[in-house]
């Protein structure tokens, strides 16, 4: 979103707040969605008998077992997500879930591909 100069004057910093608040409640709506069909791919392909590649995931997995190491890997990058969102200026903010959902997004076409 490109806002310039003579515009964040005109509508007021309010307003643009509101567009960077609704952008990046947008981005984590995306970030969960996407988290979602990465667990449930990754566990579908996990199933029918695949490998995963990641080796920290790996090593989780077979220490606490599916889900349990699935979900706390994901809330673990959430948790740091929201960690770091706290630090950056607002109209930064949207970074976090975008840094979240670029590799999950990624994972997901990935495993949909080689599921499909």
């Amino acid at each position: 979103m490109s806002v310039s100069v003579p515009r964040l004057f005109a509508v007021g910093w309010g307003a643009v707040r509101d567009r960077f608040a609704a952008a990046e409640r947008s981005l984590w709506l995306y970030a969960l969605a996407v988290l979602a069909l990465d667990v449930a791919l990754t566990a579908h392909g996990l199933e029918r008998g695949f490998v995963e590649s990641n080796p920290v995931a790996r090593a989780a997995m077979s220490t606490f077992g599916l889900w349990p190491a699935m979900i706390a890997l994901k809330a673990l990058a959430v948790a740091v997500a929201l960690a770091g969102r706290r630090a950056l200026p607002v109209a930064y903010r949207s970074v976090s879930p975008a840094a979240l959902a670029a590799p999950w997004t990624v994972a997901t076409v990935v495993n949909a591909s080689i599921l499909l």
